[in-house]
């Protein structure tokens, strides 16, 4: 949830400090002075004693540069992008594009083939260090979590690296969870699993991504009875509901679970999760929202939503 720049924090020539930046983008300092540093995507002006300082300009360039990466762009390749016209990129930076990605997939993959915990990070933390989580977990965690489950149908041995990268993930995904959210003083959201639903994996990887874009997330974790969140509403004060939940278990709660709840709770409901795709036209006409978080902006959907509430 992108924030607009306020006059109030801006000096007398209208130019913002890197912090005040990183609050209105998302974007955190270490990763735009990379952009600046690595890439020459930013050129920040300095005051006398070197400190940066961004200027409206800058803060929209920093936008387009956000909305390139959610395409894929490569972040080596933004400067090309910025300068290329048409509906889309280049065929060159589609391939290269495809190729950035794939390097960083490679290289997990190939540490979790060998249970290499230290070069799991270190891919993964490069990837952080230029790209906004979001983007990471579309490009990246997600392809690597499809294909690992993939190969775990036509080789059960495979279920082991699948269990270590599992254990991996929600050890930083949940740690990242934790450390930030005392940060997001927006709309509170109650984030749970459906009934039935067992891997708390999808659940905090779709909650730590709404949690970015500005939200105070309260995860109360996978197979949530339903019956329980219409007082956990009430006492926790949230603006909307975040459900997670397969094609599958969507299916078995249709007759009288998830219609019941639109009826109790007087707020949005939001529905992410895999195959929910398949049913977005049947939620709709129930009052539930749903969210694609693999597409560009496609938690977008909350920010309309909640505004068009308040």
């Amino acid at each position: 949830m992108a924030n607009s720049p306020n006059p109030a924090n801006a000096n007398e020539a209208g130019l913002y400090p890197i912090r005040t930046v990183a609050t209105i983008t998302g974007i955190k300092p270490v990763t735009l002075r990379a952009w600046e540093r690595r890439y020459g995507l930013l050129r920040p002006q300095r005051t006398p004693k070197g400190h940066r300082m961004y200027s409206r300009a800058d803060i929209e360039r920093i936008h387009t540069i956000l909305d390139l990466l959610e395409e894929g762009i490569p972040i080596s390749q933004v400067r090309t992008a910025m300068g290329a016209t048409g509906e889309g990129p280049p065929e060159q930076l589609q391939w290269e594009q495809a190729g950035a990605w794939m390097s960083y997939r490679n290289r997990m993959l190939e540490a979790i083939a060998h249970f290499a915990d230290g070069a799991l990070e270190a891919a993964h933390n490069d990837a952080l260090a230029l790209y906004p989580a979001e983007v990471v977990n579309r490009y990246l965690i997600r392809p690597v979590l499809r294909d690992l489950r993939e190969r775990c149908w036509s080789d059960f041995e495979q279920h082991s690296q699948l269990r270590f990268f599992h254990t991996y993930l929600r050890h930083k995904l949940g740690e990242r969870f934790l450390h930030h959210r005392t940060d997001t003083p927006g709309p509170r959201l109650l984030a749970a699993g459906l009934p039935g639903e067992q891997d708390d994996l999808d659940l905090l990887t779709v909650a730590l991504a709404v949690q970015d874009r500005g939200y105070h997330v309260l995860d109360l974790g996978p197979d949530l009875p339903l019956p329980l969140l219409p007082r956990a509403v009430e006492e926790a004060q949230a603006a909307g509901v975040l459900l997670v939940g397969s094609a599958g278990t969507v299916a078995e709660l249709w007759q009288d679970g998830l219609p019941e709840l639109v009826h109790q709770l007087a707020l949005p409901i939001f529905l992410a999760g895999e195959g929910v795709d398949l049913q977005d036209d049947r939620l709709l006409e129930a009052g539930i929202q749903p969210l694609s978080p693999e597409t560009p902006d496609g938690l977008g959907a909350l920010d309309l939503r909640l505004k068009a509430e308040s």
